[in-house]
């Protein structure tokens, strides 16, 4: 996982309309690696592909990717008292609980 600066540098390219496409592209492509803002970037790679500015290998490109990236139901954004929840609940269920009764 990268350093939250760095994926902080990597959100500014990706998501900043002044950047080339070619330089924004290629920062979603690493987002998508990480894991990191799912929908949003599914939501900039489908605006890339469609913008009439964007040069065609960078359109193919973000069209591949997003190919790749596409599921039925987008991913659950979770805060963090629910991920620590689900977390709990799936340590329990996988690996079992630790509690002795005394």
């Amino acid at each position: 996982m990268l350093a939250p600066e760095l994926l902080e540098e990597l959100r500014t390219i990706a998501y900043c309309n002044a950047a080339k496409p070619k330089n924004r592209v290629s920062a979603l492509v690493e987002l998508a690696k990480e894991s990191v803002d799912s929908s949003k970037v599914r939501k900039t790679l489908y605006e890339l592909a469609t913008d009439i500015n964007t040069p065609d290998d960078q359109k193919v490109r973000a069209i591949s990717l997003l190919s790749k990236l596409q599921a039925k139901d987008p991913p659950k954004e979770l805060d963090a008292d629910e991920a620590k929840a689900l977390q709990q609940s799936l340590m329990e269920q996988y690996v079992g609980t630790n509690r002795t009764n005394s």
